[in-house]
């Protein structure tokens, strides 16, 4: 899970436990690379990472999770040891349960990858219109 810390701080870092609340990421991870949770990565989760160094639904989704006083938010890639078979197998199995249990799922259903935005504005027809 990740802590989100509070509004002024400009770091996440990835928990072991977590206490109260929490919100889920649903987006679609798209062709374009961007940092995810490895075996690599994983002391860096832990001791905090810079808010600026993730994708852009990542960033939106840390400040909704902020804006609405939650602590705690998944994200499936920053959640996930996504080059450990095991640890995959064992946390995809109990997706539904995080879903399941969130205090509210936010779903990037306008965006085709991680680096396009929630918060992008919107035409008239309900097509995103970045730039």
């Amino acid at each position: 899970m990740l802590d989100v810390i509070d509004m002024t701080s400009p770091i996440v870092a990835l928990v072991e436990k977590m206490h109260g609340r929490y919100i889920c990421l649903s987006h679609c991870w798209g062709r374009q690379s961007h940092f995810r949770l490895t075996r690599e990565t994983l002391s860096q989760m832990r001791a905090g990472l810079e808010i600026w160094r993730l994708a852009k639904n990542f960033q939106d989704a840390i400040q909704i999770t902020r804006l609405l006083g939650i602590r705690y938010l998944w994200i499936d890639a920053l959640c996930i040891l996504q080059d450990s078979h095991l640890d995959w197998e064992l946390e995809s199995a109990k997706m539904g349960q995080y879903y399941k249990n969130s205090w509210l799922t936010i779903s990037a259903g306008m965006s085709d990858g991680a680096a396009d935005g929630l918060l992008a504005k919107h035409s008239t027809h309900g097509r995103p219109i970045f730039g």
